[in-house]
């Protein structure tokens, strides 16, 4: 493979370093901003390159000593090599320059960044996991080879599930880790599981295969700051488009006149409907469908909140939220680019953005979660 020397100039979106090589953008795996390295080559394309270090001509000042053994050889964590201040002050530049670039809004128009954090370590309820020989771990970056847990366990886990993981033995090549309340530890091999989370003394009840916030330290501020951002009242009706089994819905019901909860799976609007019931919730409704085909004229809904995927919102789902033309838009995101382009969509229409909040739900990776207010 071809070898290059470089310098580091910043961090990407995805947790590489970015330098260039004649002008040609190469991203650098577990690369800090200010390293000058010796890379190898291992992916070209035309108007950019992928590289990894194979030795650190002289390092940059940001470095530090990582406090997991595995840092570098599993893909689950990308900033262990700097302070945790410094990964956020990485995570707000990329948001920044994602609003600008992508999102082409005025670095005058954006406003005030809030952060929200708790703890780097031992935040994650749930996880995905892969096993080989009664080992257990993650896989390396952009490979299927096992990097079995350290000693210790993985950092990023919840402690029960450390423990949990460390007595297990005849396990799958995949398997999903869960709390339920507090401590107990759920497990799926092949059995379906029922997990029951308590947040804000609401109960969530769901499968244990069904997307839930994972970082337990934050689900909380969460909810506050997407209430706070809604300012809901007893007279607001309000639309919550990617709804999952319920979590920001049956929270925000107790503040409003009416809500609806809208998903594409079947599955979590069951969850959903189960939980409002378990709770004695009876001024939300839940709907199976993509958020494409909401008609958004046969309903007037004072807000939106808006919880879609990593792809973020469709041409068609945009569309058919502005045309709603609620006063206030809360969008939930875990992609700064995807929310860039449909921020930049929603101001066209007529909308700012108000408010903005990076509440660091994945403290360690390149993961950059996001809550923005949007007014019409």
């Amino acid at each position: 493979m071809k070898t290059e020397q470089i310098k580091i100039e910043k961090s990407a979106y995805g947790g590489d370093g970015l330098g260039f090589i004649d002008g040609k953008a190469c991203f650098v795996q577990y690369a800090v901003p200010d390293d000058f390295v010796e890379i190898e080559i291992h992916k070209e394309k035309k108007d950019f390159s992928f590289g990894r270090i194979i030795n650190i001509i002289k390092q940059s000042e940001l470095r530090v000593k990582p406090e997991c053994p595995n840092f570098g050889k599993c893909g689950g964590c990308d900033y262990l090599n700097i302070s945790y201040d410094n990964e956020l002050k990485i995570k707000k530049g990329i948001l920044k320059e994602s609003l600008t670039r992508t999102g082409r809004i005025p670095s005058e128009k954006i406003p005030e960044l809030s952060v929200i954090k708790s703890s780097r370590y031992h935040y994650r309820s749930h996880a995905s996991v892969k096993s080989l020989n009664s080992e257990s771990g993650f896989y390396a970056k952009e490979s299927n080879h096992l990097v079995t847990f350290p000693e210790k366990g993985c950092m990023l886990l919840a402690e029960p599930l450390i423990n949990k993981l460390s007595s297990l033995q005849n396990m799958p090549e995949e398997f999903k880790i869960s709390l339920s309340g507090d401590s107990q530890c759920l497990i799926s091999f092949e059995k379906e599981k029922t997990v029951r989370e308590n947040e804000y003394g609401l109960l969530f009840d769901r499968n244990i295969m069904l997307f839930f916030q994972a970082n337990k330290f934050l689900r909380e501020s969460m909810l506050r700051r997407v209430s706070e951002y809604a300012e809901l009242s007893k007279d607001s009706n309000f639309i919550d488009i990617g709804c999952g089994v319920g979590f920001f819905s049956l929270f925000l019901a107790d503040k409003a006149n009416t809500g609806h909860g809208v998903d594409i799976s079947r599955e979590s609007i069951k969850w959903a409907r189960h939980n409002a019931e378990l709770n004695k919730i009876t001024n939300i409704t839940f709907e199976a469908k993509p958020a494409s085909e909401i008609h958004p004229y046969r309903s007037e809904y004072d807000v939106v909140i808006a919880d879609p995927p990593r792809a973020g919102l469709s041409v068609k789902a945009r569309k058919t939220i502005n045309a709603i033309s609620a006063q206030r838009i809360v969008y939930i995101s875990c992609n700064p680019s995807t929310f860039s382009r449909d921020a930049s969509d929603f101001i066209s229409s007529g909308y700012s953005l108000n408010k903005l909040t990076l509440i660091d739900m994945f403290p360690g990776t390149y993961h950059i979660e996001l809550i923005g207010l949007f007014t019409l």
